[in-house]
């Protein structure tokens, strides 16, 4: 997915993470079984895992590069580094 076509990119991050957590559960939910679910602004009354997928995705990079590290020109990781190491 192109950046340009992303419709969350510019969003507060703190409305990314609140719609990253509705879509979350709303896989969950789906995955349960259920098959009608609403986020806000849209409801819908059968379960469509691949659109839930896409929205999850195109969130989750907003968030990326809304973060503070992405806006400092930091690069993302996940885990420990060790800044004393010499190798």
């Amino acid at each position: 997915m192109a950046l340009s076509d992303n419709p969350y990119v510019g969003l507060p991050i703190a409305d990314l993470t609140e719609l990253q957590g509705l879509i979350q559960q709303a896989i969950k939910d789906v995955l349960a079984g259920g098959q009608s679910y609403s986020l806000p602004g849209r409801t819908f009354t059968r379960a469509d895992l691949r659109t839930l997928q896409e929205m999850l995705g195109w969130v989750s990079q907003a968030i990326d590069i809304t973060s503070p590290a992405a806006a400092a020109g930091k690069q993302i990781a996940y885990g420990y580094h060790n800044t004393h190491c010499k190798w």
